[in-house]
Formats: structure tokens, sequence, C-alpha cells
């Protein structure tokens, strides 16, 4: 699914649109921006689609899916090892540093080898729409 028939993207654009106050000329008081310190309403609207984009950032990194600081925990365990490290080494360093067991570490790389983002970022999506955390493996 593209992020662009996300629901909550048009739920988020509404909002936005909300917050700009009475910056498309219909003069209704109840609709004033609370952004007073603002005139021109170009500037009304680049101020409230910002800060709707920086929530949406905020909604990405804190995803209980695939949150950046898993994607930074990981890059930072790679980035200190050679890029030649056997896939034996690669599970052992996992199972040190990342938490898994030597079971689990041997799969995700596996996995991760076999399949790479494009088939596994999908796998997520379906897993995630399903409700499946730990699956019946029980990593």
């Amino acid at each position: 699914m593209s992020i662009a028939s996300d629901p909550r993207l048009l739920t988020m654009a509404k909002a936005c649109v909300e917050s700009m106050g009475d910056v498309f000329g219909d003069a209704d008081e109840a609709r004033r921006s609370p952004m007073h310190d603002y005139s021109d309403p170009r500037e009304i609207a680049t101020a409230c689609v910002e800060e709707t984009l920086q929530d949406l950032a905020v909604q990405l990194d804190t995803s209980a899916v695939y949150p950046s600081t898993l994607r930074d925990e990981y890059a930072g365990i790679l980035a200190e090892i050679p890029k030649t490290t056997d896939d034996a080494a690669l599970a052992k360093i996992l199972a040190e540093n990342a938490e898994w067991t030597s079971n689990g570490a041997r799969v995700v790389v596996r996995l991760a080898r076999q399949y790479g983002t494009s088939v596994l970022r999908s796998a997520l999506a379906v897993a995630d729409a399903m409700g499946i955390e730990d699956g019946d493996s029980k990593f």
C-alpha cells in the first residue's frame, strides 16, 4: 500500500487546513488562526503544513512496528563490523548486541540475505495488519 492511500493522511490534511484558520477569505471569526504573528496566508499555510509534517515524522519515528531507534540500533551495530563478516559471525554479533537468541539471530540474518528489504517490508506490513508480533517461531 502506498503512503498516499493511508487514510490517516487525509485526517492529518484536514486538521492541517483547519488549523490554518481564516486564510481562505471566508471571514469566519471562529476560524481565526492561533498564529497571530502571521498576516500573509501563505505564511500561515506554510507554518501549519510544517507542523503537520513534523507530527507525521514523530509518528513515523515512534512507530511500534519499525521505529527509527531500531533502524539506528542495527545500523550502529553493523557499522562497527567489516562488510566481509560472514553470516555466522554476524548472527553471533546480533545475539550479543541486539538481544536475539542465537537461533533467532541466524534466522534474521538468513531472512535478510534471502529476501531483502522489498519482500520483508511487505511481509512486515502483512504481519502488522494481521496483528502478528512474534509469529509461530517465538524467537
